[in-house]
């Protein structure tokens, strides 16, 4: 029986936060694009852009009060366009992430399963699984949860 992979995205939204989502969960990756301050937002979502006449949210996890400073990249230096839907059937919606780097495509395989860190709650909350790549456990998020929740 032969092993079961999948493509994935790896995001790396701070030096020290890391997560994966599908790769047919990303459209699209900006450079820099213009955002937009939301007054008395939370900290992970305080700004939004407009992407092909939608006004998407931004989440940035490395703003989140629960993650470490990271001087790498303040405001994050790309930003990925991500696909999500509520319910079977129903309109694709979509939501934009602060990454500090450009999302690099990964193979992962069953054999890579791992339990869940608990280094990074804000992550591990909207994780449906978890693998462990390159000496890290890397928490696949629910884009649902991320932008619904």
């Amino acid at each position: 029986m032969s092993e079961v992979s999948a493509q994935a995205w790896l995001l790396e939204f701070s030096r020290n936060q890391v997560a994966a989502v599908g790769l047919h969960e990303l459209l699209e990756v900006l450079s820099r694009p213009k955002l937009y301050h939301v007054p008395m937002a939370s900290a992970r979502c305080h700004q939004v852009l407009v992407w092909r006449d939608e006004i998407l949210p931004v989440v940035d996890f490395g703003a989140d009060p629960a993650s470490e400073p990271d001087d790498a990249a303040p405001g994050g230096a790309v930003t990925a366009i991500a696909v999500y839907q509520t319910v079977p059937g129903e309109p694709l919606r979509h939501g934009a992430l602060q990454l500090n780097v450009m999302p690099k495509a990964i193979t992962v395989a069953d054999n890579m399963a791992c339990a869940l860190p608990e280094s990074h709650p804000s992550l591990s909350e909207l994780a449906i699984s978890c693998f462990f790549y390159e000496n890290l456990a890397i928490p696949v998020i629910d884009l649902t949860r991320v932008f619904e929740e």
